[in-house]
């Protein structure tokens, strides 16, 4: 750009620069390919607040709308976490969604790197290719995975190979290897799953603590205040909010009794705008945001007026599958006009892309992320369900042929997002219509990952055992039996008990039993 500038430069000095740039950058991008490839994985981190944030970007802890406060107890449990004499150690951080686990992960992040470490994110999706196998960190390195259950294989494949690490650093002097793991829950599935006898380095372990993942506490009052304050900054009705503090808080408590940090934004956000919080529960809370992003962002597309339907359920997909390509569209979305009912030419697929630019900032041309935060999407998933079933003539059609749709498109994904819905909205109307959807697909022809179907039905089942409803649980444990889910024999084996039959239990523990001699991550002594 530069070099334009220059009179002298004629046009064809121009295209000899412009070829050799091209060759040039070809070069760099094998150079970076090969170095992402087998020498250092990508790590995001994010440091400062990105210009122009619009109402959909401060959803996400990557936009840094508000200053990190509290949770100084877990920073220091961080820092004793790197100073740890072992050359590679893991870490499991546990927390409902909202409580903030993805912001004080990139906290840890920026404090480890203000000490010398290199540190971020790993993106599966960033780092497919990159052989973990040949990794050697040349500086102390804190390395993040988030969502750990959608790609729970890969990343018990990673602990696997960065074990080796451990194993021949002999020298003092090699650096550091650390890896903090994020899920809502790790339950003894995804336990079993990682940590199991190729991999003993787990943090919590070594040090002899019970438990084996921290639960991430909730946030406390002064800190939530702050993040309420900042909001209010610079609004004209900020001394008059600032006047009704107690009332404010008490009014956040009640309606979410955790005290999430994403629920204290989305009720300040709402009280700028003017809104009465009073007598909210955390549903219609995200329902005022829902329909924020719809009137204020989803409804500017070109397409929405004529196209409403369609681009709601490309959103529902997306969500349900955590994200849905091009290609998906091509194969799996628009061969149905049920789901598409207008043509993908040029101009309508820049107007997907423009809806799914508004709707995660994450987007680009190739990938379409759903709604985030989870709880933010998983709200929409029932919503969006109980709104088609208000309309009788789509309902019996479209409701069904979404689900099928998904599970066609990412069965894995699309299993883990009704089991994380679960956590929330599993009394919800809209979480009914799914469960009669599992009970309607469940067979291994019609799901290609059984084994991830399997364990979302005895997820289910474990639901409604914890209620008592023992008969409903064990129809879903009974369809998870028929795809030899060793979970399923296990709850079917206490379900016996409770009913005082011990020859099926004693018949379900020893197949479990059976099952799990054949998984190498599972763990027979659980049995």
């Amino acid at each position: 750009k530069e070099l334009i500038k220059f009179s002298s430069w004629n046009k064809l000095d121009m295209e000899i620069l412009k070829s050799q740039n091209s060759q040039i950058l070809t070069q760099i991008n094998e150079i970076k390919e090969i170095l992402t490839t087998n020498y250092s994985p990508v790590l995001k981190i994010y440091d400062k607040r990105p210009e122009n944030v619009n109402i959909m970007d401060r959803f996400l802890y990557e936009s840094l709308f508000t200053n990190f406060v509290g949770r100084s107890n877990e920073l220091n449990l961080i820092y004793d976490f790197l100073e740890e004499d072992q050359k590679f150690s893991w870490f499991m951080i546990e927390g409902p969604s909202g409580s903030g686990k993805s912001r004080f992960a990139n906290e840890a992040c920026l404090r480890a790197r203000d000490i010398g470490w290199d540190s971020g994110f790993a993106s599966i999706g960033h780092n497919k290719n990159f052989n973990w196998g040949n990794f050697r960190p040349v500086n102390d390195t804190l390395i993040v995975f988030d969502y750990v259950r959608s790609r729970k294989d890969d990343i018990r494949h990673i602990l696997e190979s960065c074990k080796i690490i451990e194993d021949s650093a002999k020298d003092k002097s090699f650096p550091k290897l650390r890896i903090l793991l994020l899920e809502r829950v790790f339950d003894s599935k995804l336990i079993n799953a990682m940590d199991n006898v190729n991999v003993r380095n787990n943090y919590f372990r070594f040090n002899g603590h019970e438990n084996l993942a921290y639960p991430m506490p909730e946030l406390e009052e002064d800190s939530r205040w702050h993040i309420l304050k900042q909001i209010f900054r610079g609004n004209i009705l900020e001394e008059s909010l600032i006047e009704q503090k107690n009332e404010i808080l008490s009014q956040i408590q009640q309606q979410d009794p955790l005290n999430r940090p994403l629920f204290t934004f989305f009720s300040g956000i709402a009280l700028v705008e003017g809104e009465n919080i009073k007598g909210w529960d955390t549903n219609q809370n995200l329902q005022y945001h829902l329909n924020r992003q719809e009137v204020n962002l989803w409804s500017k597309n070109p397409l929405w007026e004529l196209h409403q339907r369609a681009l709601k359920n490309l959103i529902w997909l997306a969500t349900m599958c955590e994200y849905i390509t091009p290609k998906d569209i091509l194969d799996y979305i628009a061969i149905d006009q049920r789901l598409i009912d207008f043509e993908l030419n040029k101009k309508n697929r820049e107007c997907i892309e423009e809806l799914f630019k508004v709707v995660n900032e994450k987007n680009d041309h190739e990938t379409f992320y759903g709604i985030k935060p989870d709880i933010f999407g998983e709200y929409y998933i029932v919503n969006y369900l109980e709104e088609i079933e208000e309309d009788s003539w789509e309902s019996s059609e479209l409701a069904p042929l979404l689900f099928v749709t998904s599970f066609h498109i990412n069965p894995q994904n699309s299993a883990i997002s009704i089991s994380i819905t679960s956590d929330n909205f599993f009394h919800s109307k809209g979480f009914n219509i799914l469960e009669n959807f599992l009970k309607t697909y469940y067979n291994a022809d019609f799901i290609p990952e059984s084994v991830e179907y399997g364990y979302l039905l005895t997820d289910i089942a474990g639901r409604h055992y914890k209620q008592n409803k023992f008969q409903e649980a064990k129809t879903f444990l009974l369809l998870a039996a028929e795809l030899q889910t060793a979970y399923a024999y296990i709850g079917l084996g206490l379900i016996y008990q409770h009913e005082d039959n011990s020859d099926l239990a004693i018949k379900c523990f020893l197949k479990a039993i059976q099952l799990c001699d054949n998984d190498p991550f599972s763990k027979i002594s659980w049995v």
